[in-house]
């Protein structure tokens, strides 16, 4: 709910870093589904989980979103996080974001 909320306060994510279970009626595909159907833009995701149905996950994303089984690895991350901050994607990042700010001017 929270970052919904900073969604619609103006915040324009790099990135979205969450669990599968949140606790709360929403789980974390929702929210990454729900957080890029109000940014108008497919934000980059990683999506971490114990879940044993985690590579069913993935396909109901189209592949969109990483999914990383628990426990997880230091070294794993950081080479995600790598991939997600390259000089592409963060041009991507940054194109879409300026777009964004555009329109809700």
């Amino acid at each position: 709910d929270q970052a919904l909320r900073l969604v619609e306060q103006g915040f324009v994510p790099d990135l979205i870093l969450t669990d599968l279970r949140l606790g709360t009626p929403m789980d974390g595909l929702g929210l990454i589904r729900a957080l890029r159907d109000r940014l108008g833009w497919s934000v980059p995701a990683i999506l971490m989980t114990g879940d044993a149905t985690a590579n069913a996950l993935r396909r109901d994303d189209h592949g969109e979103t990483v999914v990383l089984r628990k426990p997880i690895k230091a070294v794993q991350l950081r080479s995600i996080l790598e991939g997600v901050a390259s000089p592409a994607t963060r041009a991507r990042t940054e194109e879409a974001k300026q777009h964004l700010h555009a329109a809700r001017a």
